[in-house]
């Protein structure tokens, strides 16, 4: 369940991303989710401190120019509110992040699950053997299963 991209493309990926894809990774996405939410909270109090010295500025200051910068700085689409929308945007990019980490470990867990339920099925069906082809069998089970559990869980 990797990403494959054409060769190139996924290092061009990767650059505009700023870090290397987590491919199948439940801890690498918790990570980039983790980095998400620190940036937005970084975020915020710039922006807090910002507005402070904003009210400050236009509590004490008059003019046209000082007018102009209060209008631009409180209208809807303006650097301010941008700039809190983008928090909410890095928030939800984390959120997703960790829902994705969560799903790749689902995934894992019910593969995980049907190899134990094929393995049941595989031993329960040699058990009509010979002892010596049941011994057989159950190593045979027995190295297939921890082979694909650690390529799941690596």
């Amino acid at each position: 369940m990797g990403l494959e991209r054409p060769h190139g493309e996924l290092a061009v990926l990767e650059d505009f991303l700023g870090c290397v894809f987590p491919d199948g990774d439940e801890n690498a996405c918790m990570t980039l989710g983790r980095a998400h939410d620190l940036q937005a909270d970084r975020l915020h109090e710039p922006l807090t401190d910002g507005d402070g010295h904003v009210r400050a500025l236009t509590a004490t200051s008059r003019g046209e120019g000082i007018t102009a910068f209060t209008q631009a700085f409180s209208h809807p689409v303006g650097a301010g509110n941008n700039l809190r929308d983008a928090t909410t945007g890095i928030r939800v990019a984390g959120l997703g992040l960790h829902a994705g980490a969560q799903l790749v470990l689902a995934h894992k867990g019910l593969t995980l699950y049907y190899y134990g339920l094929a393995a049941a099925a595989l031993a329960s069906g040699g058990t009509m053997a010979a002892p010596a082809v049941q011994r057989v069998f159950r190593i045979a089970i027995d190295r297939m299963t921890n082979t694909a559990a650690n390529a799941v869980l690596t």
